[in-house]
């Protein structure tokens, strides 16, 4: 829409000089070869078209219209140029100074169609008077033509500086804009998981309410005694204290290609299986292992940590409101999970049955036995995971 407000105001006043040099061109050229009525409506347009142009291009307000208004040129050129039965200088001045105009504003492409067009005005003026051809021209009309020539050149020249600085401003301010979105989905991403922004940025997912069942690998962790800690610490070292924790936590979650849940103050909520899976298998792998690395690296900071996981079909997806929802995933696989975690001791990683059956093969694991957990009704085989023996 800017461009072709761009457009009509540019061309409106090289239109009106190019007409006005044509009409002294059809007056001076008539004080030597007479003057009909088809000259004087020749002259009638020459003033009244190109106000006329402007007013339907702003009317219409397309770039089309701005082609059309250059069709019109052509046309009138042509029955000019036939009119004055070819005089070399004028007709010259006609088309160099359209074609000109037709380049600045919408390149070649439209050449042809112009050029036809041309020979259209020229038919009609035949076809009322007959075929002229009188290429010598009076000095007057010649000198006159010379100058309409210069002038639209210079014209053409300054409209094609002012289109060329209009675009380097609108593409100054495309890539401001751009930077301003970048950096606005950069602090984006850092709510949410590296998988999760990919996939919405990328296209692959929607912003929209939708769920839909998968076999995941889920984990938990909180750290022990974090509430007594919360007790005693200050809160601003309490703050500096579990933002490093969390910190490691996160980078070792990216490390095993994990996607982050939530924090839920200490607590760790991570899963393995989408929005990207490498196998059920794979999965539980990467998440036991996960978890051991991050047990090594909570050792290191001389803080205990209890952690469990869980395999199974999850529903996973966007939960919420059409304005505000959340990337997460909900079932018993997820309960059970939960309470395995609850259920762990200090430094140790508790999985159910259905992770042991999947990871047994490259983590050493050692049967803690059947447990009876809260809100599950019936007894879970429980293991602890507690080294990676590959495989």
């Amino acid at each position: 829409m800017v461009k072709e407000k761009f457009l009509i105001h540019e061309t409106y006043y090289p239109r009106i000089l190019g007409y006005l040099f044509g009409f002294a061109t059809l007056f001076l050229w008539s004080l030597d070869n007479g003057i009909d009525l088809g000259l004087y409506v020749l002259l009638g347009v020459f003033l009244i078209y190109p106000h006329l142009a402007y007013w339907v291009c702003r009317r219409v307000n397309t770039n089309r219209s701005v082609l059309y208004a250059s069709y019109v040129d052509f046309l009138i050129a042509g029955i000019a140029c036939s009119w004055i039965s070819f005089s070399l200088f004028p007709s010259f001045a006609f088309v160099i100074n359209l074609i000109l105009s037709q380049i600045v504003t919408h390149g070649t492409r439209f050449l042809g169609y112009t050029f036809l067009i041309w020979l259209s005005g020229t038919a009609i003026t035949v076809s009322l008077r007959g075929l002229t051809f009188a290429p010598e021209s009076g000095l007057y009309v010649s000198l006159l033509s010379g100058i309409a020539i210069l002038i639209y050149v210079w014209l053409v020249s300054a409209m094609t500086y002012r289109l060329g600085m209009s675009l380097r401003k609108a593409k100054a301010e495309i890539k401001e804009s751009a930077k301003h979105l970048e950096l606005l989905a950069l602090k984006l991403s850092k709510y949410l998981s590296p998988q999760v922004y990919d996939s919405i940025f990328s296209g692959e997912k929607e912003a929209k309410i939708e769920t839909y069942v998968k076999r995941l690998t889920v984990f938990f962790s909180d750290i022990v005694g974090f509430t007594e800690t919360t007790e005693v610490m200050d809160k601003h070292k309490l703050a500096y204290w579990l933002n490093g924790y969390l910190n490691e936590m996160y980078d070792i979650t990216l490390e095993f290609n994990g996607t982050l849940d939530k924090f839920i103050g200490d607590a760790v909520m991570v899963f393995h299986g989408d929005p990207h899976s490498i196998g059920e298998k794979e999965d539980a792998i990467a998440s036991v292992r996960m978890a051991l690395a991050m047990q090594a690296k909570a050792k290191e900071l001389g803080i205990e940590v209890r952690m469990g996981i869980n395999s199974g079909d999850c529903v996973v997806g966007n939960f919420g409101s059409n304005d505000r929802m959340e990337y997460t995933i909900v079932g018993s696989t997820v309960n059970l999970a939960a309470r395995l975690e609850s259920s762990s001791d200090a430094g140790k990683i508790l999985i159910s049955k259905q992770t042991y059956e999947l990871v047994k093969d490259v983590i050493r694991c050692e049967s803690r036995g059947a447990l009876r957990l809260k809100g599950i009704e019936q007894e879970i085989a429980t293991y602890w995971a507690l080294e990676y023996i590959g495989g």
